[in-house]
């Protein structure tokens, strides 16, 4: 017929094992024409929901034929199913299932959005309906600030705001008392234009009393209404002549009632949309949920901002400690390779390749013979300071039988070996060229460890042999074997044994390399094999190679970060999309592509991390600064620590987001839509 706008044929739908059907719709012959509003009616249990699940396009039957505005969709796919029912259908809920944080003009223009809609026309219809609904003035009102009957209404709005061919309401009344019922079922009247048909499932009869027609369903069927129902049906308060029909079911159409052809008049239902502009074609975009995802997912984003405040305070620390780790390192290392530079790079050391020690008189022979002296005239080299070691740790004590107070590494030195390592005199001083005797010169840490006043004559105990302290010095930081040591004069007789000999040239920037060639050659020209020279790697490849432990240290790390905060924050959008079932359950019923919802929690998720992540960084940034403020050190913040951060902050969130997402897109809207 060219006024039906749904037919079905022997509509059947049945659950549990082949072997064990429980059939719930048997062969259910049904049809709505343009401009009626028929009531459906049965007990709980009886298949209400269950057919209108099928017509709605939310379910499949098991078998039969079903026709919309003459489209046979027993053969659609998913897709096609959501794009019919966004295009054609428009749903009303009992429950209304409103987003709570849309206000009344985002909730009503939601399924324009997802149409392809322009904002100027989502507007401009949103608000023509909502105006002729009578909330004008609640436009902008929050959805928990709304009264039962005008979170109804908003609900209406939205069902027919995309001027659909079909209506179809779930208990439209069952929240509201009497008045406010026939308020909501006078609006469906009137809204139910020469175009459209509207499905009313209701148990109320004085509901039902209101409508063209009524069907009623029982055990799965289409039969006649009990005699209780039409004796409530006869006492409605409507015209006779227009009442509800009822004729009994006939082979091939269904129904009770007549034809359904009769149109109340034209005051009584002022049409929507009779101009015939039912803009009912998604626009020419090649993805056209690809817009409507990206906004709603910007929108849901910042307006769950609050819900989402650990989320991202998780997120933050995360990013703070990785972007943290890498700034302080990269500012330490600066600091490491500017002390390098200033004491390491600028040292060459000789040592004799045999593997005994000369004793006292040779190392004397040494550094009396010319050779000895040939090694200062060398280019670059600007000191010369040979030293033995005595022990790599000895027992100190302030008397002779103790209490032992440290163990401290011994050098018997020269004089110049102070200058050649740029060591500074705190008190007293230093011992002079060819000077003897059982004097000593402490490092600042050992003296500060002994807790004595500097002053003249302290004599101190090495291993039991009294010793004069005649200076303190600072600390050679390059040298770390010997922080804390205790100098001795080269020729101490009370410690003439030797753990090893060693020869350091303090030479000029950049000419460690060339010295270290020749300064064998100077030191024995007959058999410079006897030495060896050694040099410290370059500061260049010396922060080389620390930076390569830093990066895999840190890529280790950012790796537990990535994995921990990705569970964690997985977790928690995980509980976000059960929290959120029925906003989801609504829009997939509106007509929503599950792809669509999939990008949209997807990018929620993205954006959620990405706040988190830019919070971290800017901690971590100010707090680099603030330590190096205080270290008087320079901060090293680079453009990798903001790259690294918002990087990771947007794989976090991608890795974290995908899983619920796709969950979500998966959610069974009639399930979501039914829960409490």
């Amino acid at each position: 017929m060219e006024n039906t706008i749904l037919q079905t044929e022997g509509i059947s739908q049945s659950f549990g094992s082949p072997q064990d059907p429980l059939e719930i719709l048997h062969r259910i012959h049904l049809y709505l024409e343009a401009g009626e509003m028929v009531a459906l009616l049965g007990t709980s249990g009886s298949g209400k929901s269950t057919l209108l699940n099928i017509l709605g396009l939310l379910a499949t039957p098991a078998s039969g034929s079903y026709q919309l505005v003459e489209q046979e969709v027993t053969e659609l796919d998913r897709r096609e199913l959501a794009s019919l029912r966004l295009a054609q259908i428009g749903f009303i809920f009992q429950s209304f299932h409103l987003i709570p944080y849309k206000n009344v003009l985002d909730n009503v223009e939601l399924p324009l959005l997802y149409q392809g809609i322009s904002k100027a026309q989502r507007h401009q219809r949103a608000e023509e309906i909502i105006e002729r609904l009578g909330l004008r003035h609640r436009i902008n009102a929050n959805i928990e600030t709304l009264s039962g009957g005008e979170k109804q209404r908003v609900a209406i709005a939205r069902a027919v705001v995309t001027r659909p061919r079909l209506i179809l309401a779930d208990e439209p009344t069952g929240a509201l008392d009497s008045e406010r019922s026939r308020e909501v079922i006078d609006l469906l009247r009137e809204l139910t234009g020469p175009e459209c048909a509207t499905l009313v499932v209701t148990h109320d009869a004085q509901i039902a009393a209101r409508c063209d027609r009524v069907l009623y369903i029982e055990d799965g069927r289409l039969v006649s209404p009990p005699q209780q129902l039409l004796r409530e049906l006869a006492k409605s308060d409507r015209p006779r002549e227009k009442r509800p029909k009822l004729e009994l079911e006939r082979e091939g159409r269904s129904g009770y009632g007549g034809t359904g052809k009769e149109l109340v008049e034209a005051e009584e239902r002022r049409k929507l949309g009779t101009n015939g502009a039912r803009d009912r074609k998604m626009t020419g975009r090649s993805f056209p949920w690809l817009l409507p995802a990206l906004v709603e997912g910007w929108r849901a984003s910042f307006a769950r901002l609050r819900r989402n405040v650990f989320t991202m305070l998780g997120v933050a620390l995360g990013v703070a400690a990785l972007t943290l780790t890498v700034g302080l390192s990269n500012t330490i290392a600066s600091q490491i390779s500017d002390t390098f530079d200033i004491y390491q790079a600028r040292k060459v050391t000789l040592q004799q390749v045999s593997r005994t020690t000369p004793d006292l008189e040779e190392i004397g022979a040494i550094l009396t013979g010319e050779n000895y002296a040939r090694l200062s005239t060398l280019n670059g080299v600007s000191r010369v300071a040979g030293y033995r070691t005595i022990s790599s740790g000895l027992d100190l004590s302030l008397t002779p039988f103790g209490p032992k107070l440290a163990t401290s590494p011994t050098l018997a030195t020269e004089p110049s070996l102070f200058e050649a390592q740029d060591q500074q005199l705190i008190f007293g001083r230093l011992p002079l060229a060819g000077e003897g005797g059982n004097l000593a010169v402490l490092g600042q840490s050992l003296f500060e460890k002994l807790g004595v006043t500097w002053q003249e004559g302290i004599i101190i105990y090495l291993e039991g042999q009294p010793l004069q302290v005649i200076g303190v010095v600072t600390e050679n930081t390059a040298a770390s074997g010997y922080y804390g040591a205790i100098y001795l004069p080269m020729q101490i007789a009370s410690y003439p044994e030797s753990e090893d000999f060693k020869i350091l040239l303090k030479v000029d920037e950049g000419a460690a390399n060339q010295v270290s060639k020749e300064a064998p050659y100077a030191l024995s020209p007959a058999a410079p094999g006897l030495y060896t020279s050694a040099v410290p790697p370059a500061p260049e490849n010396l922060k080389k190679a620390v930076d390569q432990q830093q990066k895999n240290l840190l890529i280790a790390m950012a790796l537990i970060t990535l994995i921990i905060g990705a569970v964690g924050t997985m977790n928690t959008f995980l509980v976000g999309v059960m929290e959120r079932r029925q906003e989801i359950g609504l829009r997939l019923a509106i007509g929503t592509r599950p792809v669509s919802i999939t990008l949209q929690l997807a990018l929620e998720t993205v954006l959620t991390s990405l706040l988190g992540s830019l919070a971290g960084v800017l901690f971590s940034i100010n707090t680099i600064a603030l330590v190096s403020l205080l270290n008087r050190w320079t901060p090293v913040i680079s453009l990798e620590i903001l790259v690294l951060g918002l990087g990771v902050g947007f794989v976090l969130g991608l890795l974290a987001g995908i899983y619920p997402a796709y969950r979500a897109s998966r959610i069974d809207p009639i399930q979501s839509l039914t829960l409490p």
